[in-house]
């Protein structure tokens, strides 16, 4: 009977560490998203300008 108990708190223990990591490992894949988004959007802004500026006369001072 004890062993059984002590079986089972260890598959417990394992099954908990399991589960920090795999939720440490989506907070960083999220993170990652965010990063990557964040990345793509100020790609597709500066592009947007420099077409916008290529468009627009010039103004000489």
């Amino acid at each position: 009977m004890n062993e059984k108990l002590e079986k089972l708190n260890q598959e417990i223990e394992k099954t908990e560490a399991r589960l920090r990591r795999a939720q440490h490992k989506e907070k960083m894949l999220e993170h990652q998203i965010k990063t990557l988004n964040r990345k793509e959007r100020t790609h597709r802004l500066c592009t947007r300008e420099s077409m916008l500026e290529s468009h627009l006369p010039t103004r000489n001072p």
